[in-house]
């Protein structure tokens, strides 16, 4: 058993987004490479689990090492539009 966990990808839905906001504000949150992903290269990692038979149980994440920080790295100073937003609507909820 085998999962892909996928970080940001260029995809339908990210095509509605003004261009400044998909090349800036989503590559703000991806450290390495700084932009988000392209559908091949999610389909070069379906293509290489299917041909390597010895990957076994395991969570396999294609992100450009993102990380959705907490608060508290929030506060120090975090940077990226996503992590803000996601925290803004979960105080929304929690005050509400």
């Amino acid at each position: 058993m085998l999962a892909i966990a996928p970080g940001t990808f260029d995809t339908p839905m990210l095509a509605g987004l003004p261009p400044r906001t998909r090349s800036r504000a989503l590559a703000a949150d991806i450290p390495f490479p700084h932009r988000v992903g392209e559908p091949g290269e999610y389909g070069d990692l379906v293509a290489h689990i299917v041909a390597n038979r010895y990957l076994n149980g395991e969570v396999i994440r294609l992100d450009g090492a993102m990380r959705i920080a907490g608060e508290v790295a929030l506060r120090a100073g975090a940077p990226g539009w996503f992590t803000r937003m996601v925290l803004r609507r979960a105080g929304r909820r929690r005050r509400g």
